[in-house]
């Protein structure tokens, strides 16, 4: 446990999920744009078996797209469907922005590595 998945890297972006004592973490770092679409929707399919995925940590995303909001937002919708809030961990101010101008910010839970 603990041991990262590989990471599907997509040009400069990189998406993975990463497994720890207190469940499963998706990773997003670099650009998360149109070229990450693919790895997105494999970690979005991977999310649903076993254990939620509660956390998503944003801290190493330099631009987030509207393919990069789209998979938040659908993750959301799934999470939602079964109970399960998702906490956005550490998000950068391009993150944030982005997230605000769309609307999303408010659908999330915000925290820092150091209240999570």
């Amino acid at each position: 446990m603990g041991e990262p998945q590989p990471a599907t890297r997509h040009g400069a972006g990189q998406v993975k999920i990463v497994t720890t004592a207190d469940g499963r973490r998706i990773v997003l770092s670099g650009e998360i744009d149109m070229l990450c679409r693919p790895a997105l929707d494999s970690v979005l399919a991977r999310a649903q078996d076993g254990m939620p995925v509660a956390v998503v940590d944003l801290a190493g995303v330099t631009f987030l797209s509207s393919d990069g909001l789209a998979f938040l937002a659908q993750l959301h919708r799934r999470a939602s469907a079964v109970g399960q809030p998702v906490t956005l961990l550490d998000p950068p101010r391009v993150a944030q922005r982005a997230l605000s101008l769309s609307g999303l910010l408010d659908l999330f839970t915000v925290a820092t590595s150091r209240s999570s």
